[in-house]
């Protein structure tokens, strides 16, 4: 079990090494061997990666937990260790991400190959696979992530996602997944509307295509097989003889 839990740990550091290296040099402030150390830190303590629980206010502010915000609009829910903070800006290393009140485009994280959207996604998976991860002992710290306000953050950001054709077509493997690991209340029903699909075609020279679509409809498999036929006949009457 140690093995497998050390395994999982450099797993996690190499990815999240791996989407980070794209864009920026590595700082050595923190060494590799400091973060990784860190990881195992996190695992241990009662609160993992989180320092206390706050109020993050409308106008900037952030409150004691027992001090409501003044306005309407305050969430309430962890606040990151300061090492944490210091790891994200030196590393571009994200940590126990939380959705509430971030802000679409940082998260998307475009400019950075949406580094931030893929190492959500990792650590999803390592919760899920190594015990909880950074979060083996503070799964059950009682206030750091409020479901209602990830599932509403989630559900706005999907939407503020599909709102263009110019992300899903572009990176729609990435979007899929993000459908699927965001939290946005698909009990609800809302997101079990839309359908996705790709297909690789490989035939005659004016048949080789990748077509892959997105559709919201509860008919949403017929609809696609009929824009396969469509775009079929679009690509037979552009081949040149």
């Amino acid at each position: 079990m140690m093995k497998m839990r050390y395994f999982f740990s450099g797993i996690a550091l190499c990815l999240a090494l791996f989407f980070t290296s794209a864009g920026t040099p590595f700082c050595q402030t923190l060494s590799n061997n400091k973060v990784a150390s860190l990881i195992k830190e996190f695992k241990k303590d009662p609160r993992g990666p989180y320092q206390a629980i706050r109020w993050f206010c409308p106008d900037g502010s952030v409150n004691p937990a027992d001090r409501p915000c003044p306005q309407p609009g305050g969430i309430q829910h962890a606040l990151p260790k300061d090492i944490v903070r210091v790891i994200e800006k030196e590393r571009d290393l994200y940590l126990g991400q939380i959705l509430a009140g971030s802000s679409f485009e940082e998260f998307f994280d475009e400019g950075s190959q949406n580094s931030r959207l893929k190492q959500y996604q990792v650590e999803k998976y390592l919760k899920a696979v190594d015990d909880g991860w950074i979060l083996r002992r503070a799964r059950y710290y009682r206030g750091a992530l409020q479901d209602e306000d990830e599932s509403a953050w989630g559900k706005a950001f999907l939407t503020w996602l599909l709102s263009t054709d110019e992300a899903v077509g572009s990176r729609f493997f990435l979007v899929r997944k993000a459908v699927r690991d965001i939290p946005h209340r698909a009990e609800t029903g809302h997101w079990k509307s839309y359908h996705a699909d790709s297909v690789l075609v490989w035939g005659d020279v004016w048949r080789r295509y990748i077509l892959t679509a997105m559709v919201e409809s509860d008919q949403g498999e017929q609809i696609m097989r009929d824009l396969a036929e469509v775009a079929e006949g679009v690509l037979r009457s552009h081949t040149v003889s």
